[in-house]
């Protein structure tokens, strides 16, 4: 069986065993593992932890970045993307960086797909979780998913898809090489590294389709703008990014 059929059935397995157990012991917030409260089983957070994860700012709807003043958006005024939007559930800093760093591993996986409902239901407050045809995810070159065996974006987008009933297409998007960790990168050798590393599954039509890519994390907007580009030029109309943290600074 190949791994990633493989983790796909023993995360479905753990979210069933989960749902037994919640029927003996009350369910438990998935960041903080307390109780939660009967109006906050949806989206698996406690109320206690759903304000660390909702945006609380004002942000620019273009590239994330929280707006200081009324005169635009400083960070993305002379950048160009092949992507139209982004929308993030807060900085990458404090609570959310600690969370993304936790769903990298198999412990996290439960905050993820928490995460990946909360962000649903941001997308729904801001009244745009009905302008997607699609949800899609950042994929993981093959060798490195058969090291991790886990990709945190593919399970927030499978918590996401499930909560907004949006079709989800893990498969849509296929990591053509291996690519360098970005992290240990300047900006411009992000860009150089990720450029056509990523192609889009023939399997799938998408001609004018709107589609939502989530990932975990936005830097620089490398990866995004370079997959963007990748599915356009496949012939969909609109890519836009959700995200569970975005870096203050894109450079």
């Amino acid at each position: 069986m190949a791994p990633k059929l493989l983790q796909k059935q023993l995360r479905r397995i753990r979210q069933w065993g989960e749902s037994g157990l919640a029927l003996v012991l009350p369910p438990s917030c998935a960041h903080c593992g307390d109780a939660l409260d009967v109006e906050a089983i949806q989206p698996q957070l406690c109320l206690s932890c759903r304000p660390m994860f909702t945006p609380n700012r004002t942000a620019c709807d273009r590239c994330g970045a929280e707006l200081e003043n009324e005169l635009g958006c400083r960070e993305c005024r002379n950048q160009t993307f092949a992507f139209d939007q982004v929308v993030a559930l807060g900085a990458y800093a404090g609570v959310v960086r600690e969370s993304v760093v936790r769903m990298k591993y198999d412990a996290g996986q439960s905050l993820a797909f928490a995460l990946g409902r909360h962000l649903a239901w941001y997308l729904d407050c801001i009244g745009c979780v009905d302008q997607f045809d699609l949800v899609a995810c950042v994929p993981k070159h093959w060798f490195k998913r058969l090291i991790t065996g886990i990709n945190s974006p593919e399970v927030v987008m499978e918590g996401l898809a499930e909560q907004a009933n949006l079709q989800q297409a893990a498969d849509l998007l296929v990591c053509r090489r291996r690519i360098s960790k970005q992290s240990m990168l300047s900006p411009e050798q992000r860009r150089r590294n990720v450029r056509k590393a990523w192609s889009v599954s023939t399997n799938y039509e998408i001609r004018d389709s709107r589609i939502l890519v989530v990932d975990d994390i936005l830097t620089t907007g490398a990866t995004a703008h370079e997959i963007s580009r990748a599915l356009k030029r496949a012939g969909a109309e609109r890519v836009a990014l959700a995200v569970i943290g975005r870096a203050k600074k894109m450079q």
